[in-house]
């Protein structure tokens, strides 16, 4: 397949899972009908019927407060964990593979308890070892 055909494949792919993913967040489809029909029984209501709420306070209310700090602040702090996850991460498999290969790499397994290798009769053909 070309690029154009798996992107002419892949956007209503990626639509069709958006949508479905919409849907699935609800119990179900009737759920999105019953949300809009509120919506529209709620504008049909006279103002009259609609209980409105006002906040009362004694005094002033309090002022806001922002504390900011420049974005560079934020980067830099970015950058040394970033920094230190990529150690961490070397650390974390140098300590993996060192547990992994302890008493060495290629081990060879155990023996089997009993069962001796048998023996191979001389050959005739062979010269006998000194």
């Amino acid at each position: 397949m070309s690029d154009e055909e798996i992107e002419g494949v892949g956007v209503p792919v990626a639509v069709t899972g958006a949508v479905e993913s919409l849907v699935a967040a609800t119990d179900s489809p009737a759920d999105i009908v019953e949300a809009l029909r509120r919506v529209h029984v709620f504008a049909d209501l006279p103002e009259d019927q609609l209980r409105w709420f006002a906040d009362q306070s004694a005094n002033a209310l309090p002022g806001a407060g922002v504390l900011s700090v420049s974005l560079w602040v934020y980067k830099l702090a970015m950058l040394a964990w970033a920094l230190w996850l990529a150690w961490s991460l070397i650390d974390w498999l140098r300590w993996a593979f060192d547990a992994w290969t302890r008493g060495g790499y290629w081990r060879k397994p155990a023996p089997k308890p009993g069962v001796a290798p048998p023996q191979l009769p001389p050959s005739a053909t062979e010269p006998p070892h000194a």
